[in-house]
């Protein structure tokens, strides 16, 4: 269940609904484990906010970010004990249900702020696909993964490369393409809808 804390108004819109996707995974994936204290949640702020800022425009990066902060600060100030410690294993449940609560949402989100004339299409489209593809099914090592499928992943470009059967500079360059295109958030975690098969066609068919 989502707790009662929980703002409606976190996901009224796309722009909003980023902003809190945004926000948990980078609680969840990002900077899963070691949040102890209110002063530990800087670092995962900060990476949210870079994200934001990446992947908005300056109209809307307020709203978006504005939700991110509220969110932030709720998880805190209810999730902690009497000592100011948030709980692992509660946090890490609460995460999950939002972001399971709201895929859709998030899907059409995540999907509608990648920069698509960064990929291009043809040759370089497919193999982005496919690396995203072997990501999905586990292939390369992965170091979290949640009930809706996004994951961190270990991903080093000479992997790629022996994978791929290509060279270490183009194994390079598709992940910088898939960082800059926002694909990926960071360059080692891959949200849920860039890991569906819905996506990874899509880039197979681009021209």
């Amino acid at each position: 269940m989502i707790p009662s804390w929980f703002d409606d108004k976190w996901v009224k819109d796309e722009i909003c609904a980023l902003g809190l996707f945004l926000a948990v995974l980078s609680l969840r994936l990002d900077h899963p484990y070691d949040i102890p204290e209110k002063r530990s949640l800087y670092y995962p702020f900060e990476r949210f906010k870079e994200a934001i800022w990446l992947r908005l425009e300056e109209k809307d990066y307020y709203k978006s970010y504005a939700v991110g902060a509220s969110f932030f600060n709720s998880i805190y100030e209810n999730e902690k004990d009497e000592n100011g410690v948030l709980c692992f294993d509660g946090r890490i449940e609460i995460l999950d249900k939002i972001e399971q609560e709201y895929l859709e949402l998030f899907r059409d989100a995540y999907l509608n702020c990648i920069d698509y004339k960064r990929i291009r299409g043809g040759k370089k489209a497919k193999k982005i696909g496919k690396i995203l593809k072997d990501i999905s099914v586990g292939f390369y090592k992965e170091e979290v993964k949640t009930p809706a499928g996004s994951v961190k992943v270990c991903l080093h470009p000479y992997e790629v490369k022996s994978r791929m059967k290509i060279m270490c500079g183009e194994a390079i360059n598709l992940l910088y393409i898939m960082n800059v295109s926002n694909i990926a958030l960071y360059s080692n975690i891959y949200p849920f809808p860039v890991l569906e098969k819905d996506f990874i066609n899509f880039l197979y068919e681009l021209e």
